[in-house]
């Protein structure tokens, strides 16, 4: 009996031994394909070119950073990106920039004004640099005030349209009526070259409503001049009260050649 029983927890022992050495082998594997799923994910990243640029407005009045989205044709959020920094031809212009946020294909900063940029570089978690292509980005410099320093209240908007089909840019805003304040609108200077037949007009709803409309063509030579394939610009309605301007509402115009007829 004591021969048998010592026999039972040799074989106990020598089971465990081999169980505890298959987990250690799966574990190595799974490492060493994540690590080579990892690997396979950097090198197509590298190797994509962006062929899209973007014009945005950026609010230069004061030196505090502002919050951009940078979006990309693949996902980030994956990459554990600890550090980034923005290019321009190679060249650092905004060096270690904070990061705010990554979701799925969008990397959200804070930055103070710049002109452009073209690349980002990030540091990963294990130390890598690696560079992700971006596209183009443009922003234009506009002094918005602040409401604080004056006494006026912005105006609600009821109603915001915003349409872009066979080249014409169609978008329209229903206001409040307010005698003491004028209506614009904004768009960056570089897209200015390519819109032709720019109209802006406004319209009485009823007593208390005005409806502004803005109409404007824009050329496909956007994308050919430029060699993209996608642009995306803003566009910004604007309330100007005794030549303090600020922005009532701004939208985003995404434009590809299918927008544009045959």
């Amino acid at each position: 009996m004591k021969i048998r029983f010592v026999l039972i927890i040799m074989l106990l022992l020598t089971n465990s031994i081999v169980l505890f050495g298959c987990t250690n082998n799966n574990q190595e594997k799974v490492i060493n394909e994540s690590k080579k799923s990892e690997d396979t994910q950097l090198e197509y990243i590298r190797q994509i070119s962006v062929r899209e640029n973007s014009y945005f407005i950026f609010n230069s009045h004061d030196a505090s950073p502002k919050k951009i989205k940078i979006s990309f044709p693949y996902r980030v959020d994956s990459l554990n990106i600890k550090k980034a920094s923005l290019l321009l031809k190679n060249k650092v212009i905004s060096d270690n920039v904070k990061i705010v946020q990554i979701h799925e294909n969008e990397l959200t900063v804070d930055i103070n004004f710049i002109h452009e940029f073209d690349a980002v570089e990030v540091v990963l978690k294990d130390g890598q640099n690696v560079r992700l292509n971006s596209g183009q980005y443009y922003f234009e410099g506009f002094k918005e005030d602040n409401l604080n320093e004056f006494d006026k209240e912005i105006l609600e908007v009821n109603n915001f349209h915003l349409k872009f089909k066979d080249g014409h840019l169609l978008t329209d805003i229903i206001l409040p009526k307010d005698r003491n304040s004028k209506i614009e609108y904004i768009f960056p200077s570089r897209i200015r070259k390519y819109a032709s037949n720019i109209k802006f007009s406004h319209q009485k709803i009823d007593d208390n409503s005005v409806k502004y409309t803005l109409e404007a063509d824009i050329s496909r030579n956007i994308l050919s001049e430029n060699n993209v394939k996608s642009v995306i610009f803003d566009i910004g309605m604007i309330q100007n009260y005794k030549n303090h301007k600020w922005f009532l509402i701004k939208g985003k115009v995404p434009i590809e050649e299918s927008d544009f007829g045959k």
